[in-house]
């Protein structure tokens, strides 16, 4: 039998779900729920680390063969707009040369992630900027 504090939880549950669904893209719900490249990759060729205005703090772990991203990872113990720009940057660069890399820009990410609500956009700033110090401490 579902006490009333299970059925509360399960109505707030749902309710909370329907504004993200409203707020934000598949995408980013996706890649927020489902993180690919969480993680700390060991003896990384290139890293980098950044703390954004919002106090949220990520690192990009990059492996680099024959002049392309073989492997990226990142951590951060951001809110779930920067674990989704995270995840979707990391999914993005691999393959890619590091001059492509260097080109990506906060514009790029934010339309591959089908857009934030203004107060969250400083997210994809962080993404792309803790990328390039990544790629700038190879």
């Amino acid at each position: 039998m579902e006490s009333s504090l299970d059925k509360f939880t399960q109505d707030l549950q749902k309710q909370i779900m329907e504004e993200v669904r409203r707020d934000y893209s598949k995408t980013v719900i996706d890649h927020w729920m489902n993180p690919r490249n969480f993680g700390k990759l060991d003896n990384p060729d290139g890293y980098g680390r950044i703390t954004g205005p919002c106090g949220d703090t990520m690192e990009i772990f990059l492996k680099i063969k024959d002049e392309k991203i073989e492997d990226a990872h990142f951590l951060t113990d951001g809110c779930g707009t920067t674990i989704a720009c995270g995840s979707v940057i990391t999914e993005l660069i691999k393959g890619k040369t590091i001059e492509q890399v260097k080109q990506i820009t906060s514009d790029n990410l934010l339309k591959k992630i089908g857009g934030l609500p203004p107060l969250d956009e400083h997210c994809v700033v962080l993404a792309t900027n803790t990328l390039q110090s990544a790629i700038n401490n190879l």
